[in-house]
């Protein structure tokens, strides 16, 4: 039950065209690096998660400063030219996830619906980039092997325990932020905190999105178990139904991202050079993520 990624994105419209385009440009990079180093089938897959998590590791590793733009041009956008941030660590270590989470999603979808293409993407375009990207990275590969064995192991017994359910993609996302390499000890217990609680509130409004997919697919989805969906059951009034519980521990997953990443600033320089980061961060979580979450639980098919 892998779709997953790219929920985690700001209110738009409440950016400064800075702050986002601070973000747009670490985007870019995290792009542009698994299309130099992978090749560039494997940037289809990116996913806006991995550009968050680039920006926000160059700046509580202190490395903003010495980060470098260039303007250049892609596959998607050839002719107007967008600045990219290059030379960052963190940019290549985004890069290196996303193909690895990538090639265990391809994998998990094979799993589930014994899908070809998938199975087929994962053997010959992911297999040997994820490989090489599990070598510059062995803890994060070995995390995410183990996790996504887990949670494939709950969604076939049919968990009906949600803390349970979301636990290994939490454990997983909290490895990939505190796993990073040339972060100091004082920002790891937040940052492990942060991502394991920004994975679990992913995880949770993952299934709540999938809803209906799932039931057409007859898909494994715990809010299903944990909630007693009936095969009749309208799922506007399903989703009624269980707001409450479920909104309860989104709601609190996302206070403590909140508080995590109140710590992570309160230890960060106070230097202007990190303000558009902050900027953006603050919205994502302030903002970005509690609206993903009200419109999820909305009957209003046209939000």
């Amino acid at each position: 039950m892998i779709s997953i990624f790219g929920f985690a994105a700001p209110l738009k419209s409440d950016l400064k065209f800075r702050e986002y385009d601070l973000f747009q440009s670490y985007y870019c990079g995290v792009c542009k690096s698994i299309g130099k180093r992978y090749g560039n089938l494997k940037r289809f897959g990116l996913v806006n998660e991995m550009g968050m998590l680039a920006l926000l590791l160059d700046a509580v590793s202190s490395k903003t400063s010495s980060r470098e733009f260039v303007n250049k041009g892609c596959i998607a956008h050839p002719i107007k030219k967008r600045p990219n941030v290059v030379y960052s660590e963190y940019i290549d270590y985004a890069a290196d996830i996303n193909v690895i989470v990538d090639y265990f999603k391809l994998k998990d979808s094979w799993a589930d619906d014994r899908n070809l293409l998938s199975n087929t993407a994962a053997g010959l375009i992911f297999s040997r980039a994820a490989k090489k990207a599990g070598k510059n990275n062995p803890s994060v590969y070995e995390s995410s092997k183990l996790n996504i064995a887990k949670l494939s192991k709950l969604e076939s017994e049919k968990c009906a325990s949600l803390d349970m359910a979301a636990e290994p993609f939490a454990d997983m996302m909290g490895d990939v932020f505190a796993l990073a390499p040339g972060i100091e000890d004082k920002f790891l217990v937040s940052l492990r905190c942060l991502g394991y609680h920004i994975g679990k509130w992913i995880y949770l409004i993952d299934a709540l999105y999938d809803l209906e997919k799932d039931i057409k697919k007859k898909h494994y989805n715990p809010l299903f178990y944990r909630f007693e969906y009936k095969p009749d059951e309208d799922i506007n009034e399903f989703k009624m139904r269980i707001k409450d519980e479920l909104s309860f521990v989104m709601y609190d997953s996302l206070g403590r991202c909140l508080n995590a990443w109140n710590e992570l600033k309160e230890a960060m320089p106070e230097e202007d050079v990190y303000r558009d980061t902050v900027g953006y961060m603050d919205n994502l979580i302030n903002k970005g993520l509690l609206l993903k979450t009200e419109k999820g639980f909305s009957t209003d098919e046209s939000v």
